[in-house]
């Protein structure tokens, strides 16, 4: 057996004890004690030692906290990019041994499994898999070189494909959105500073500045040498 294969089969020892004491680990307190939990994970703390999974250094917190919890991680990631993708996600969302397990132990039906899908992404449904089956054992009909069920299986890659990039074209209108609110964000700063520029010249009997040159004088206004300056952070008329 190789490193590889060895540290495998140590975390799989490691889930299997976790799997077996869950109810106790991770059950209310209502019904447990912190010192059973403690005890259970000092325990498992102890074949994890002994097996050289984690360092001599290390105590039962680093298997609860960091051990079990980056197992953890790894196995919602990759339920959560086949997600993301549609699909099961490739190889780097295969599920392994390792990840089938961490899934028994926070149950299929608790909150963080269920809100990435995990039914629907890694389980084929049931009557799918009879009527795929049935055509396996009779004759299947054939339309053009497509089966019925290879037919399903082109629709929801399909359907897949085109919700992907809906999405992507949302993002890409939320992005635009954003980076026009910016800018007319910004155009308006500039504007405000400028009347603030052209208010101090006119206090300080200044000239206009190339700073305040291209603020126009009103041409609605009937009355020559109408600018509209800032006061107190409201705009107001100041004749010449």
């Amino acid at each position: 057996m190789s490193s590889k294969q060895q540290q495998i089969a140590n975390k799989l020892l490691i889930l299997n004890k976790i799997r077996d004491a869950k109810e106790i680990l991770f059950g209310a307190f209502s019904s447990l004690t912190k010192e059973d939990k403690v005890r259970e994970w000092r325990n498992i703390h102890n074949i994890a030692l002994s097996v050289g999974l984690i360092p001599d250094a290390k105590d039962f917190t680093y298997v609860r906290d960091v051990l079990w919890q980056n197992l953890k991680k790894t196995t919602v990631a990759k339920l959560d990019n086949a997600k993301k993708t549609g699909s099961a996600g490739g190889k780097i969302s295969k599920l392994t041994d390792i990840d089938n397990i961490v899934i028994d132990i926070i149950g299929k039906e608790s909150p963080i499994v269920t809100s990435l899908g995990v039914n629907e992404t890694w389980e084929k449904p049931l009557e799918e898999t009879t009527a795929c089956e049935n055509n396996a054992e009779a004759t299947p009909v054939v339309v053009g070189d497509e089966t019925p069920c290879s037919s399903k299986g082109q629709k929801r890659k399909k359907i897949s494909s085109e919700s992907s990039l809906h999405h992507t074209d949302y993002q890409e209108i939320q992005r635009r959105k954003k980076i026009a609110l910016q800018n007319e964000l910004l155009e308006i700063q500039i504007y405000k500073s400028k009347l603030e520029a052209l208010k101090l010249e006119r206090d300080l009997g200044l000239p206009m500045s190339h700073y305040t040159k291209d603020i126009t004088k009103c041409d609605d206004n009937e009355e020559e040498g109408v600018y509209y300056l800032l006061t107190n952070g409201v705009a107001e008329e100041a004749n010449e």
